[in-house]
């Protein structure tokens, strides 16, 4: 990155539109501004937005596109010192970020406990950028008045404690500081030999606005597969989006808590547009990242995938409101006395909410990739196979309501091979309640084997030839089908070559969705009784 120059040795200038800011680097600007914003209300409650910040022996100015920090004395080093300390603290050894919520309101334990946690999968992955007090505790809090333990693990530092060192040692130098996943994840030395080509360094401008990246950006938890989620939301407007930043903080433990990278993105691009002041007038954009440790290299997080997006439809945050609240993330927890002193919590997010919302953030159909989309972890499941004991499924059954309301927003056309798809299996599975109806443990194999018959018959396509033959053999074999002649004229565009892998995906969302799933915990004799008037 080439060097910016400093205005004079009183004075410190950082603007949104200056050289080499990426969107991380506007978002830790606007960090610093609602750090700022922050300290001020604790100083004055009542003063206005914006206003001069005394620091130190220095004072800040906010602007709409910059941040001004000037100092009397000749070194920046008290006022720098002070921001850094008023900044990045500890709440009885839990990390404590200025700028993140609202001066004078506290966050419940278990949310900051898990914002903690977060962060140490983005900015404090590394064990040495934060040092711990002591083993974790298990700590009794209440939610919703029922009694549960948590693991809080408490800390007497982080790295982001002593950016201000770094920012004055690039001020007296004038030059670039070397800098690692602390101030930007994923950050690395890309080869050793050619350390000064390859490395990642910042001028003072862009340090200081690196330093205050965790409190412009999110960090998230997602449950499987030891990744982090960061997302960044880029200012346009400094004022507006330092009044934005406390808004878009989790405030139940749930909510720290993501499917994927799209669900992360979306959680929070719902968050801004909600409440009053017109919040995205402080936005331009938002962005994600995923960081996980890879096979080349190991010993930390690297950036694996990213998103970014220009403005999102109210269309496309509609379909997410309805997904996120039809599959939310859930607080599991078990009896307080027989965990012998351990977590007694955990929270579950629904696989198929983060394939729906990564299809959503990166303006995809819904379903798309449904039938080969995987779970992340040791073990691997289909997303598009109802979960068993005994097979690589991942969907609950009680996900099945969030994949029907889901249906309500296909185009006519792919409406009507679900609606035929639907019909045809309701034939099939009524023509075997009516052979098998003195046996009802026999009803019940042959049913799931049905279906499990065309779930492998329409996931093993690997051409558009065999999914039309698998699709045609089902249709005839459950006999005349009203939806398919009248609507053939529709359907047929989506079983040509250029189409059928969604195709595909969406005959699999059409069989996961079949309303008359009978599996060995619904009641047999009530669904017999149904499926078989289907068939008359």
């Amino acid at each position: 990155m080439g060097k910016t120059s400093i205005k004079s040795e009183q004075e410190l200038c950082i603007q949104l539109g200056d050289p080499a800011m990426t969107p991380l680097l506007r978002s830790g600007l606007g960090g610093l501004a609602a750090a700022l914003r922050c300290l001020l209300l604790k100083q004055n409650p009542a003063a206005a937005w914006p206003a001069t910040i005394p620091l130190g022996p220095g004072y800040a100015d906010v602007t709409r596109e910059g941040v001004v920090l000037r100092w009397e004395d000749g070194s920046p080093e008290p006022i720098l010192k002070d921001l850094f300390q008023k900044t990045f603290q500890l709440d009885n050894g839990v990390i404590d970020i200025a700028g993140t919520y609202a001066p004078g309101q506290q966050l419940p334990l278990e949310v900051a406990s898990a914002l903690q946690s977060a962060l140490r999968m983005t900015f404090l992955q590394h064990g040495q950028m934060a040092r711990k007090a002591g083993e974790p505790e298990v700590i009794i809090i209440y939610i919703d008045d029922n009694p549960i333990s948590i693991n809080l693990q408490r800390y007497k530092w982080y790295k982001q404690q002593d950016g201000w060192q770094y920012v004055l040692v690039a001020l007296n130098k004038s030059g670039h500081k070397e800098v690692a996943a602390w101030a930007s994840p994923g950050a690395v030395v890309r080869h050793e030999a050619f350390k000064a080509a390859t490395s990642w360094t910042l001028d003072a401008k862009q340090l200081l606005c690196a330093c205050f990246a965790p409190v412009g950006t999110i960090s998230l938890n997602v449950r499987r597969g030891q990744c982090g989620i960061l997302v960044i939301p880029e200012p346009k407007d400094l004022l507006e989006f330092a009044k934005l930043r406390t808004l878009v903080t989790p405030k139940r433990l749930e909510e720290t808590y993501v499917a994927g990278l799209g669900d992360a993105v979306l959680a929070i691009e719902c968050a801004i547009r909600t409440g009053d002041l017109d919040n995205r007038n402080g936005v331009q954009r938002v962005h994600g990242v995923l960081t996980r440790a890879t096979a080349w290299s190991p010993q930390q997080k690297s950036v694996v995938a990213a998103i970014r997006t220009e403005h999102f439809s109210d269309d496309t945050l509609n379909l997410y409101y309805r997904v996120s609240r039809k599959l939310p993330s859930r607080i599991k927890h078990t009896d307080i006395e027989k965990v012998n002193k351990k977590e007694s919590i955990f929270v579950t997010s629904s696989e198929l909410r983060g394939l729906i919302a990564d299809n959503l953030a990166r303006n995809r159909l819904w379903y798309a990739n449904f039938g080969t989309a995987k779970t992340g972890g040791k073990k691997p499941r289909y997303i598009h196979q109802f979960r068993l004991k005994d097979n690589l499924g991942a969907l609950w059954h009680e996900e099945r309501e969030g994949l029907i309301s889901m249906l309500e927003q296909l185009e006519t056309a792919e409406q009507a091979l679900v609606n035929s798809i639907h019909i045809a299996i309701r034939k099939r599975l009524g023509a075997i309640a009516n052979e098998t109806k003195d046996n009802s443990q026999v009803m019940k194999n042959r049913w799931r084997k049905e279906r499990e018959k065309w779930r492998l018959a329409f996931f093993g396509a690997k051409t558009s030839d065999q999914l039309r033959a698998a699709l045609a053999d089902l249709w005839s074999r459950a006999g005349s089908n009203l939806v398919l002649q009248e609507q053939w004229p529709s359907v047929l565009p989506l079983l040509r070559p250029d189409h059928w892998q969604l195709t595909k995906d969406l005959a699999l969302v059409a069989l996961a969705s079949y309303k008359g799933d009978h599996t060995a915990e619904e009641n047999v004799g009530d669904a017999v009784g149904e499926i078989t008037e289907a068939i008359v």
